[in-house]
């Protein structure tokens, strides 16, 4: 009997000793709300465009500015050209409030100083318009997003994955009903492809100060490992004109284009790898961009795939030196096309997805509607599906390049990086 009654007395200790030490850690608000916005973007998400008889045109309405200029219905801003021209009204013009579909604010517009006075938001509000907040830079670059922008916006537009609007590859480039054999080594053209490809890489750059990536010493690093590169823009000596006109001439003569992003932030990206898929090179990507996503698989390399910058100089000089492997970069273009421009493609693609989820919504499907009650949550942070935690989101200031796995690794695998 007595040990009966010890032993109970053991189990009863050894169940109150894990009750109080082992108890769950609470999730922080962070992982709550990163957590509830992974399940709301899996459940709304949205694959193909809605097929209806459009009865007028969808109307934006860019109540900031963009980029500090006004937005009007003409190619200047966006340069979408013919992809959907018919399809849109774009305007900065705020008399139009009552009549148009959905409106849009670029974050880089919107006041960050809470000092300053109060902005002034629309002053109706239809349920059925959504309000979409527009978000292009990286969060490290603008850390002070003002909280009181919590619970306003419906949906945002980023380059981020858990953005109601955001483009792929497939949104691009045409899936080709036929290989198009040209693309394989061997062919006559790909022989006239690489013969007129007598340089290594260019990179292009005008942002040349206080980059937090520190692209500029991996540019510099690759350099001192034997890799030719000709820098453009203002941190470079080299000068090829603006714009498309630009990347079409470094297409032909170079190899390899640095499409280096200035934040390591996940999810971020910009344009800089179609500047190279669009004219011909292979982009080397240095960032934390879902570049799965971004790019169609075989087509880019990621310098953090690399323990070493003397390792990525020596697959660069490798693929330099061998035709064959260098053109296994391009077989994604046998079954992908290039058709018009990377702008128009682009944001046809955005304003394509914003009418057809504006259009669901109006439709009742509830699913769709959502309100960003934690917006600063959402700016700053990823829900990081290894823990199940929510993780800052970017790297911070590198002062030295040393391995570039790490930096990735700083960010996905870092508990200390997590809440």
């Amino acid at each position: 009997m007595r040990n009966r009654r010890l032993l109970f007395q053991f189990v009863l200790f050894i169940i109150l000793w894990y009750a109080i030490f082992h108890r769950p850690k609470p999730q922080s608000l962070e992982t709550v709300v990163m957590t509830k916005h992974r399940n709301y973007v899996e459940n709304s998400r949205i694959e193909i465009h809605l097929k209806r008889e459009l009865e007028k045109p969808f109307k934006l309405l860019f109540w900031t500015r963009w980029y500090d200029n006004l937005v009007s219905d003409d190619e200047n801003t966006f340069k979408y050209r013919n992809d959907c021209r018919s399809e849109f009204i774009l305007t900065s013009n705020r008399s139009q409030l009552s009549t148009a579909d959905a409106i849009i604010f670029s974050l880089m517009d919107l006041p960050w100083n809470k000092r300053k006075v109060d902005y002034i938001f629309p002053h109706h509000r239809n349920p059925d318009v959504p309000w979409i907040l527009a978000v292009t830079e990286a969060s490290n670059y603008y850390p002070d997003m003002r909280e009181d922008f919590d619970g306003i916006f419906n949906w945002t537009w980023s380059s981020r994955t858990d953005s109601e609007f955001h483009v792929t590859y497939r949104d691009l480039f045409t899936k080709l009903e036929t290989p198009d054999e040209r693309w394989l080594h061997g062919s006559t053209f790909s022989d006239q492809f690489l013969r007129q490809k007598k340089k290594v890489a260019a990179w292009v750059a005008s942002n040349c100060e206080l980059v937090i990536s520190n692209r500029q010493q991996l540019v510099n690093e690759l350099s001192k490992c034997g890799i030719g590169i000709d820098v453009y823009g203002k941190c470079g000596n080299k000068h090829c004109g603006n714009g498309i006109d630009c990347f079409r001439k470094l297409g032909n003569k170079y190899k390899f284009y640095f499409a280096f992003e200035n934040s390591l932030c996940v999810d971020y990206s910009t344009e800089k790898i179609y500047n190279a898929l669009y004219h011909g090179m292979i982009p080397i990507v240095y960032g934390l961009g879902n570049w799965s996503v971004k790019a169609p698989k075989g087509s880019w390399i990621d310098v953090m795939d690399y323990k070493t910058v003397e390792d990525l100089a020596n697959y660069i000089r490798h693929l330099d030196n061998d035709p064959i492997s260098y053109m296994k970069y391009f077989e994604w273009r046998m079954y992908y096309g290039i058709v018009g421009t990377f702008d128009s493609k682009y944001h046809c693609s955005v304003w394509k997805q914003i009418r057809d989820r504006t259009y669901l919504v109006i439709q009742g499907e509830e699913r769709c509607r959502h309100v960003y009650d934690y917006l600063k949550t959402w700016y700053h942070f990823f829900h990081n599906p290894t823990s199940g935690l929510a993780c800052r989101r970017c790297a911070q200031l590198l002062e030295q390049l040393q391995n570039p796995q790490e930096i990735r690794d700083s960010v996905h695998m870092n508990e200390e990086n997590c809440v």
